[in-house]
């Protein structure tokens, strides 16, 4: 009569695989106007291929409690064996193991009739979280390329070199919130308090071309993000024929680069971009920091070069010779959604916007 217990267990098989048919005529048309491979002066050239192959084995469960429909607990796990992260010589970490607890309480149940009248609703709730992923099929072995000139075909060396030890990506995150309504149900505040960490991220970054290589695919990072979210249920007119409900939404997040293992940048003509700096955010503007105006020229100067100079000399650490302008992403976000109900027909619109950084980006 108190306890409810409710779970699964669940296998899951994924196999996708891309395919590709490509066909195109050469040179001018005979009969102008008429779409079709014969009519190329010169023939036609065709190809075929398939890529992307990738297996997937999952096994899931998941195992819930309530008690007395007032407090509820939920807790689930998934394993995951994935292709995509076996080498050729069939080591690799492909499989990876990730749970996640949820729970909440009711408390407008648990002191029924002990509360005051216009509250209609109460709810507290928590989670915890990971997720694991894993990468495209074929991403970490390196093999030759193929390629051809004319009839002549040869292998060339690929120009990206791969971690001998990728393990997956994995997110861990925390929420807590609250969800509580008011007379009866006319008004009700949803707020949400998040955070989550992506480490081991599968990356590509740049790396000196003279080695050879133009790419490493390598785990790097550490990115945070975390924000608040609110939201107001209204329903200002409730009548047996109409209904207007009314929901604004305000939301922020921050995020950092907590840890990133590696210094990945690339300078294009002023201005830096592909830039990741420990404690700044993902999405962040940096520019070449402006010394002055060259007495000989006219030309604008910045730290680290000169006016007539193709090359910079960049140090390992591009916080030295960049400066942090600032933030890309917007400083909040909103929202505003509304319905409106004469008997069986709605009527709905959504709002959305973000406003503008925090201050004028000045380079």
């Amino acid at each position: 009569e108190d306890w409810h217990v409710n779970g699964f267990l669940r296998y899951e098989f994924y196999n996708g695989r891309s395919s590709e048919i490509y066909s195109e005529t050469k040179g001018d048309f005979i009969v102008p106007n008429q779409y079709f491979l014969a009519n190329g002066i010169d023939g036609y050239n065709t190809s075929a291929k398939v890529y992307g192959t990738k297996i997937m084995h999952s096994v899931a469960f998941q195992a819930g409690a309530s008690w007395r429909d007032q407090v509820y607990l939920d807790v689930t796990g998934r394993n995951d064996w994935s292709s995509s992260l076996v080498y050729t010589d069939k080591h690799g970490n492909f499989s990876y193991f990730y749970p996640s607890v949820s729970g909440s309480w009711l408390i407008h149940e648990t002191f029924r009739g002990k509360l005051p009248s216009w509250i209609s609703f109460a709810k507290i709730r928590a989670s915890w979280a990971q997720v694991g992923n894993d990468t495209d099929a074929y991403r970490i072995n390196s093999a030759y390329n193929i390629y051809g000139i004319d009839k002549t075909y040869g292998l060339q060396v690929p120009d990206t070199s791969y971690d001998p030890n990728l393990k997956p990506e994995r997110k861990n995150s925390w929420e807590f919130g609250i969800d509580w309504r008011f007379l009866n149900n006319r008004i009700g505040i949803d707020a949400t308090y998040y955070r989550e960490n992506t480490k081991n991220q599968i990356m590509s970054i740049s790396v000196p071309s003279i080695s050879g290589l133009s790419n490493q695919v390598v785990n790097a990072g550490n990115i945070q993000n975390q924000g608040v979210e609110l939201a107001l249920n209204t329903t200002p007119i409730q009548t047996k024929d109409w209904t207007w409900t009314l929901t604004p939404i305000w939301s922020k997040n921050t995020n950092n680069i907590s840890k990133t293992s590696v210094q990945n940048y690339k300078v294009d003509d002023y201005l830096a971009g592909n830039v990741y700096i420990d404690g700044k955010p993902v999405n962040a503007v940096y520019a070449w920091e402006f010394t002055g105006l060259d007495p000989k020229t006219g030309f604008a100067t910045f730290k680290g070069c000169s006016s007539n100079e193709d090359e910079v000399e960049k140090s390992d650490d591009p916080a030295t010779y960049l400066k942090y302008v600032g933030p890309a992403d917007p400083r909040f976000n909103g929202g505003l959604s509304s319905s409106l109900r004469w008997k069986n027909l709605t009527l709905s619109a959504q709002f959305a916007f973000g406003f503008g950084n925090y201050k004028r980006l000045n380079f």
